[in-house]
């Protein structure tokens, strides 16, 4: 079956948050994705937890790693196994609004030159709690690239459009996400150069 989305889910260790945040994707009233799970070779019940719901789900595939390949390379070898138009990372300590991936992709395909959408961040504490409603202020359809990436670095703050709803031709030019500091960041930039945020 050919989808429209592929979600990522990049992980290590997290069997505390995973579960919840699996549910929140899978809730979603958009329903045409695949959800790639890799493990990153944890050695808590994370494995378990994942194959779950792959067992319960069919949209739903884990990848073990056999040892662990670090971070940036766990969320890159993602992006290349996304056979979908769009593509989403989703870390596994977030929850995402049942309307998140639907809103996302509507945005998309109102605005072409678009490459990413993503929503605001209500930022929680580990018992889901608000702290802080954030807005990363970063959406701007500029026709000028150089425009962009101005306003980006103007406006710049925490990288948690990095997890929106993106286009997959878009983001497999960028160099993904690399193993130094901040490589998030750049790579929102990077996305900049070839459209625009909504």
């Amino acid at each position: 079956r050919r989808f429209r989305l592929t979600i990522g889910v990049p992980v290590y260790h997290g069997e505390r948050f995973l579960a919840q945040s699996l549910d929140a994707l899978l809730a979603q009233d958009f329903g045409d994705f695949r959800l790639i799970i890799s493990d990153n070779a944890s050695t808590d019940s994370t494995p378990e937890i994942a194959e779950e719901y792959a067992r319960l789900d069919p949209r739903v595939e884990v990848i073990h790693q056999p040892t662990n390949v670090g971070g940036a390379a766990n969320f890159s070898l993602l992006v290349g196994l996304a056979d979908t138009p769009y593509f989403k990372w989703a870390s596994a300590d977030d929850i995402c609004a049942p309307t998140f991936v639907s809103r996302c992709i509507r945005e998309l395909e109102e605005h072409p030159d678009a490459v990413l959408a993503y929503s605001r961040t209500l930022i929680i504490d580990d018992a889901g709690q608000p702290l802080l409603q954030y807005d990363d202020r970063l959406a701007t359809l500029d026709p000028n690239p150089a425009a962009r990436l101005v306003d980006y670095v103007r406006m710049r703050g925490l990288s948690n459009a990095a997890q929106g709803v993106i286009r997959t031709d878009a983001l497999r030019r960028t160099s993904l996400i690399q193993p130094k500091v901040s490589s998030d960041l750049t790579l929102l930039a990077e996305l900049l150069l070839h459209g625009g945020y909504v």
